[in-house]
């Protein structure tokens, strides 16, 4: 006799008994569902896994090269070498909380094991192996620990060390110690800085804010503006400062809120279903458009002056790290639920404007593009090839309302005419010795019609 499933209504002969227990999981998850609970999978989550089809693109881009932060390159045994050195930071941290903060490492471990629940839910599909295994909870909390300890000597050497850092300190460096020291500011942290970039080699500002609270009782400012501007003024360097913005996730998110905060002047638009893409920086000065730096360097401040045809771009230095710092940021944002696609919309904005080394050549010479990387071809290969492959951009985008206020400005009749004579005859010399040629035939021949007249009249 066959069985029914009364429930569904369906034949369940023949299914093998791991086919029916799933069945009646997932009805009991259809009949029951627990939304809220569906969305703490994600919604506390800010540091994810790049996705095999982007990582294939460019896999050096989101690999650390020197150090690793967080769980998921820390097997990584090229970087194991490491290791030692985030031991010593560890040390000297934990003996400057004693002095200044009479805290111990137990008091260390005891405040971090308090938010280790936090730590964990900010890491995308977490290995098991970190949740719970014997030693998993204890290993990724040594991990954070020893991880977060170094960052935070990093960070205040590097941003503090002129000042705080003397040979007096008992807790100071050797001299010739091959991080914490002038060697290592100029040689080492370079590629620390770069490695802090990497959406997959995060920790949670969360974690350092913790350690500062219970290692440091010299701090007179609010807390997260400490780790802020900390991270801020060895990440982009200057004295940026900044106040009560709320602590960020970690420090690629920080760095990529400071890259997009925006003028009170600047107009946004979030209008959908812009109509085609707008045309290369060339063709642009070709239909009249000039280029402006913006006033500030926030990569919303672009906008377009329809009265003066000028187009305003904030300035962007291009060095070797450009890449790396933009390519994660794009992936982020891919990812992050609750934040807008600032980024994205704005390399893919970069990406149509710049189509040569003649575009970024002429963009250097208005002040909008400091190139350090090489050559202009370089760049320009940086925005069309690279940065931008495999990006989806976003169909209300903030600069659509730009892209076509620059478009009906190309439209105009003038604007049209003099792009197609100057792409016509004046992009070739060739052409322009043709057109002066021509020009000066049709003069030569007014000039013998005129003298020809006239000598008749006389006659």
């Amino acid at each position: 006799m066959d069985i029914i499933d009364l429930e569904c209504g369906c034949d369940t002969t023949g299914l093998t008994a791991n086919m029916k227990k799933w069945m009646e999981k997932m009805q009991n998850s259809v009949n029951n569902p627990n939304l809220s609970l569906e969305e703490l999978s994600w919604k506390d989550v800010s540091i994810y896994r790049v996705p095999a089809f982007v990582r294939d693109i460019s896999h050096e881009i989101f690999t650390p090269e020197l150090v690793s932060f967080g769980p998921y390159h820390h097997n990584n045994e090229e970087l194991k070498k490491m290791e030692v050195h985030k031991e010593r930071a560890l040390i000297h941290f934990v003996r400057k909380a004693g002095r200044k903060a009479g805290k111990t490492l137990d008091d260390i471990v005891a405040a971090v094991d308090k938010v280790m629940k936090e730590l964990q839910d900010s890491y995308y599909r977490l290995d098991k192996t970190w949740k719970s295994d014997r030693d998993g909870p204890s290993h990724f909390l040594k991990l954070m620990i020893t991880d977060g300890c170094f960052m935070l000597e990093i960070l205040e050497y590097a941003v503090n060390h002129g000042e705080s850092y003397s040979p007096t300190d008992p807790e100071a460096y050797s001299p010739t110690d091959p991080f914490f020291s002038e060697h290592g500011v100029n040689h080492t942290m370079p590629y620390i800085r770069r490695d802090m970039q990497l959406i997959e080699n995060q920790l949670p500002l969360l974690l350092l804010k913790t350690l500062v609270s219970v290692g440091r009782t010299d701090i007179h400012e609010d807390i997260d503006d400490y780790i802020h501007n900390l991270v801020l003024k060895f990440l982009k360097g200057g004295d940026e400062q900044v106040k009560k913005m709320g602590l960020r996730a970690h420090a690629l998110d920080l760095l990529r809120h400071s890259l997009l905060t925006q003028n009170k002047t600047t107009k946004q638009s979030g209008k959908e279903g812009a109509s085609g893409v707008i045309r290369s920086a060339v063709e642009l000065r070709e239909a009249g458009v000039r280029f402006r730096k913006s006033k500030t360097k926030s990569f919303r401040d672009i906008h377009f002056d329809p009265n003066k045809g000028i187009l305003y771009l904030p300035e962007l230095v291009v060095h070797d790290a450009t890449e790396c710092m933009l390519r994660n940021m794009v992936v982020f944002e891919h990812f992050r639920t609750n934040i807008d696609n600032g980024i994205t919309s704005y390399v893919c904005f970069m990406d149509e404007i710049i189509d040569s080394a003649a575009d970024v050549s002429l963009l250097h010479s208005r002040g909008i593009i400091q190139n350090s990387l090489g050559s202009d071809k370089q760049v320009a290969g940086l925005f069309n090839n690279r940065i931008t492959k495999e990006v989806t951009v976003d169909p209300k985008c903030s600069l659509n309302e730009v892209r076509e206020e620059v478009q009906k400005y190309c439209q105009r009749k003038w604007n049209k005419w003099r792009a197609n004579l100057l792409h016509t005859y004046f992009r070739n010399p060739w052409s322009l010795l043709s057109l002066a040629g021509a020009l000066l035939v049709i003069v030569l021949t007014i000039l013998q019609t005129v003298f020809s007249g006239m000598q008749i009249y006389q006659g």
